[in-house]
């Protein structure tokens, strides 16, 4: 969710083109976005004015794939890194309306044009009641609105401005996005692109060679071992096998290619701490020379 590729957001966001929803249109090349297994009618169609967002589900264009990748770039620049997905989804606990009324997913769908004419056609925008103030033969209340955060019910922000058809499944929020793609989503990667610069000097502190260097390293299952010195052990068996009872053999699994190494060895049960210190084992995946243009 930290990644500021609108292309990468593009191939996330339309991971859908093409398929058919249960119940829904014919198979298109747009891409549904639905909070419901089913699709309970057709498409909405912006075209028609008869079409309400009540009684359909959403199916973005192409270019409205794009421009709602362009939006969420936008708010991940301003609001990432984020530190979890509940940081990229929810509103920040804040008292402010750039960040406090939404979570920059909920934002960026705002932020476009895809909803416009479903809101139209749902009913439009409205102004909510204001709260008034109840006096005798009641207790004395100050007024207060009802819902004092309506304004995160509106694309502008505004408690004068919002939106009637809010929920409606035809009305695409953050919720029909998270169903599709949340369960490929996630707030760090396990590959990293390291890059390092060297340059040598002569005695006269003349530079007379740079070099640039590119590595991909990748984070495994696997924990950190010590040439010689490993706090963990390599499994022997693939499978547990206790006291011979082989008919353990597919019933218990071994999970961890590693085991607690319990050697009488003092300095090896020290090492078996550097785990819980140093974590996981990073592979290098691929390493190549730079050219100065290239940086």
């Amino acid at each position: 969710v930290n990644s500021t590729s609108k292309a990468a957001w593009k191939a996330i966001l339309a991971s859908l083109r093409n398929q058919k929803l249960p119940e829904g249109s014919t198979q298109s090349n747009g891409t549904p976005l639905t909070r419901f297994a089913r699709a309970f009618g057709d498409k909405f169609d912006p075209k028609s004015t008869t079409s309400t967002p009540w009684n359909t589900y959403r199916e973005l264009t192409d270019s409205e794939i794009d421009e709602l990748a362009g939006a969420v770039v936008k708010e991940v620049r301003r609001r990432g890194p984020f530190m979890s997905l509940s940081d990229f989804i929810n509103r920040r606990l804040v008292n402010d309306d750039n960040f406090g009324l939404k979570g920059a997913l909920q934002a960026a769908i705002d932020a476009t044009t895809i909803n416009d004419t479903a809101i139209t056609n749902g009913g439009g925008t409205f102004a909510p009641a204001k709260g008034v103030a109840l006096s005798s033969p009641y207790l004395p209340i100050k007024a207060n609105d009802r819902f004092p955060s309506m304004r995160s019910m509106s694309k502008t922000n505004k408690d004068t401005d919002v939106t009637a058809a809010l929920g409606a499944p035809g009305i695409v929020t953050q919720m029909d996005v998270l169903n599709s793609i949340g369960p490929n989503l996630t707030a760090r990667s396990d590959t990293f692109v390291i890059r390092a610069y060297g340059e040598a000097f002569d005695n006269n502190g003349q530079s007379i060679g740079k070099a640039w260097v590119e590595v991909v390293a990748q984070r495994s299952t696997d924990y950190i071992a010590l040439a010689n010195e490993e706090p963990n052990i390599r499994a022997q068996f693939y499978r547990n096998n206790i006291n011979s009872n082989y008919s353990d053999y597919e019933t218990k699994p071994t999970t961890d290619h590693y085991k607690r190494n319990t050697s009488a060895d003092t300095t090896k049960n020290q090492l078996i701490n550097l785990n819980r210190i140093l974590g996981r084992r990073f592979n290098t995946i691929s390493l190549r020379w730079l050219n100065p243009q290239e940086i």
